[in-house]
């Protein structure tokens, strides 16, 4: 039996899990580094699909094994694909190859599989296990902080890197964390509250996929969500190409640094907002996050990157509400599985807003495709508020 001493170590190590896997110097300029590869912004961003597709096909069995093997097995296991693929990203640059990223974008979904979904259910069976499930959600916001000052970091170190360097030697400095992150991973303590009665892993599936199906806020939340992070996520790597057109690369990792520096304090506030209901939360962020960008779009100069990077003051109010409203609707017993086949739907939707959104900009321009995702962030926030409004109702 797990002690309530020892388990209190996951606390702190989910910090510096989060800490390092947001900790990659070559993150915000990732699609100029593929770009200077493949030659194409499609191409580029389809490196990003391919990390989705591999992910959403490797899902299942690994939130399967998550539930029924161990969420310290799967952290492991995410953690040595992540250093994986930092390692064939930074090699790609040494031979300009495209079957390296191609490589790398595998590993890089196969870890992210083994992780969502596993890292908030050991986060909530960790609080469970210690009697305090009903703080899981200011737990998570204090362990995202540490996410944020890794991003931080590594915008500093980008800093220093590309001033003196280039991003080769940033994409090789960028494997250091990933290490850090693999050794931290080994000193996860397994809940002792993680278990399940299923007979085998079809059953365990099938129970998981059934409680699911007959959930329908869950179901309408899981849509929503996924598609707020996809647009999300295309955005982060589109305005990192758009930043770079209008200042140095440089500068644009200090207004990722600036950004990250939001995100942290978003995170901090979690504590203090969330009175006030989970999808209120959302649906104030969500809107706030668009207005910020489209002000930064119509000034269209040097000075925007330095008025979108305040965007992130939404980012961990978002994203806390929304992994708590997950994790309410899960069941205990199936939460990874769950929180899996959720990642499948989403992992399907972010490929195709990459490769869309990669389309649209070498069809028209990088701006053009920046203004169509507040468009969609827009949708997706009117979207939430006929959701609040249906749940009222109910």
């Amino acid at each position: 039996m797990v002690t309530h001493l020892k388990i209190r170590r996951n606390i702190t190590l989910f910090k510096i899990h989060y800490f390092c896997l947001m900790c990659w110097p070559l993150s915000a300029l990732s699609v100029v580094y593929f770009n200077s590869i493949t030659h194409s912004y499609t191409l580029a961003l389809g490196i990003f699909a391919i990390v989705k597709i591999s992910q959403s096909l490797t899902e299942i069995p690994t939130g399967v094994i998550s539930d029924r093997i161990g969420r310290r097995v799967s952290m492991i296991a995410g953690a040595l694909f992540f250093f994986l693929l930092k390692f064939c990203f930074a090699l790609a640059g040494n031979y300009q190859s495209s079957l390296l990223l191609i490589f790398g974008a595998l590993c890089w979904g196969i870890g992210d599989s083994f992780m969502s979904g596993t890292d908030e259910a050991l986060i909530y069976d960790t609080m469970a296990q210690l009697r305090k499930q009903h703080k899981y959600d200011i737990v998570f916001s204090k362990s995202k902080i540490f996410h944020q000052l890794g991003g931080a970091l590594s915008s500093v170190i980008a800093i220093c890197v590309l001033y003196f360097y280039s991003l080769h030697v940033l994409a090789w400095v960028s494997i250091l964390p990933s290490f850090v992150q693999l050794v931290a991973s080994f000193l996860l303590v397994e809940p002792s509250i993680n278990s399940t009665k299923d007979a085998n892993s079809i059953i365990h599936l099938k129970h998981a996929w059934n409680n699911i199906k007959t959930n329908p806020k869950l179901k309408k939340a899981s849509l929503l969500i996924c598609a707020n992070k996809a647009v999300n996520m295309t955005t982060y790597r589109m305005e990192s190409i758009y930043f770079s057109q209008l200042i140095a690369n440089w500068l644009v990792s200090i207004v990722i640094l600036l950004r990250q520096l939001c995100g942290a304090v978003s995170f901090s506030i979690v504590p203090f907002v969330r009175k006030f209901g989970f999808l209120r939360i959302i649906i104030v962020s969500v809107f706030g996050n668009a207005f910020i960008r489209t002000i930064g779009l119509i000034f269209n100069n040097a000075l925007s990157p330095f008025i979108m990077f305040f965007q992130n003051l939404f980012r961990g109010t978002t994203e806390t509400a929304e992994s708590a409203l997950l994790q309410q609707e899960f069941s205990s017993a199936q939460r990874a599985t769950m929180g899996s086949l959720v990642a499948l739907l989403g992992g399907f939707i972010m490929a195709l807003s990459y490769y869309v959104f990669g389309l649209i900009a070498d069809a028209y321009s990088v701006y053009t495709a920046v203004w169509v995702l507040i468009i969609a962030k827009v949708c997706i926030g009117w979207g939430y508020t006929a959701f609040a409004k249906q749940q009222k109702k109910e």
